[in-house]
């Protein structure tokens, strides 16, 4: 079954606005305009290194029912000069021994401040100067070079976490690093060949 990207966007935030309700968050972290203003602040900062953070041994994916190992190498991703909410992407796939260049863009949609009061494990960051933290989600489209059976092009939701220290300077969140919850820069999506005929999911 196909779902449209804002739909599953929709999707992803209301079940925010419930998680973030059920840990009690005072009410002007989820206003709207909160959230305008969250994704302003963030298109000042070049949010490209967030992407590109991970190291790839870290990184765990797979793609259709039967969970097959997806291994996403992004490249280089820079932020695009002319749409400070749009970042280009280069990099390369590998699902068993097909390797395949993608090129692409990744379009940040919504933002919101995320809730103060956790500072890591025994408030290891408490003091540390951070002034915000965000969460950020947008959109994703990645397409394959080549035009056999294999080739195709990922799309869907991903979700980014970062906060501002004290030197005004954007940063990978891994605050949180120790818990067993933690995750960051998700891609949760589809993988559609390129005649159509092959549609997988792929997170």
């Amino acid at each position: 079954m196909k779902i449209s990207l804002q739909i599953l966007l929709l999707f992803c935030l209301i079940a925010y606005h419930g998680t973030a309700s059920a840990q009690a968050d005072p009410p002007p972290y989820n206003t709207l305009e909160k959230r305008i203003a969250a994704k302003k602040e963030l298109l000042k900062y070049d949010l490209s290194g967030i992407f590109t953070h991970t190291d790839n041994k870290q990184v765990f994916g797979f793609i259709g029912d039967n969970f097959q190992r997806l291994r996403i190498k992004f490249q280089s991703v820079r932020k695009d000069p002319a749409k400070p909410d749009t970042y280009i992407v280069t990099g390369k796939s590998l699902v068993k021994n097909n390797i395949r260049s993608f090129t692409g863009r990744i379009t940040l949609n919504v933002a919101s401040i995320s809730s103060p009061e956790f500072y890591g494990l025994d408030d290891e960051y408490k003091d540390k100067g951070i002034k915000v933290r965000y969460t950020l989600w947008g959109a994703y489209v990645l397409s394959e070079t080549g035009n056999d059976e294999h080739s195709g092009v990922f799309k869907g939701i991903v979700t980014a976490k970062v906060y501002i220290d004290k030197n005004n300077v954007v940063q990978y969140d891994d605050i949180d690093i120790n818990s067993d919850s933690f995750a960051n820069n998700q891609f949760m999506g589809q993988w559609v060949s390129y005649d159509k005929k092959t549609i997988k999911t792929c997170n």
